[in-house]
């Protein structure tokens, strides 16, 4: 079995740039692109956070809004429906997908 990827191709214009799931913080939907916030750079995607969505390992992304997909090892804290990240950046946590966003982490809540 070869082994888990640690890292995508992502295009950005007319270049394919590499982004390290470990550096990866957020993404969020813009229009008909995708934002990636990196602890190097922001990056604008001509992708969609659908793509994004099935192609981040599960275990360590999770979709928590229409609009954004979190690094699991970025938050910071939980309160109510919004996620404090590391970054200090707020995220909300939509109704849809509250359910599975607690799923995700719940293996990591004492």
């Amino acid at each position: 079995m070869p082994p888990s990827p640690t890292f995508l191709l992502v295009r950005v214009g007319s270049v394919l740039e590499r982004v390290d799931f470990d550096h990866l913080i957020l993404v969020k939907a813009e229009r008909n692109n995708a934002l990636l916030k990196t602890y190097e750079r922001n990056l604008q995607a001509l992708a969609s956070i659908k793509s994004f969505e099935k192609r981040l390992p599960d275990q360590n992304f999770t979709r928590v809004h229409r609009s954004f997909l979190v690094a699991i090892h970025q938050i910071k804290q939980v309160k109510d429906n919004t996620i404090e990240l590391l970054t200090g950046e707020f995220i909300p946590i939509g109704s849809r997908y509250k359910k599975k966003f607690m799923e995700a982490i719940r293996h990591r809540i004492l």
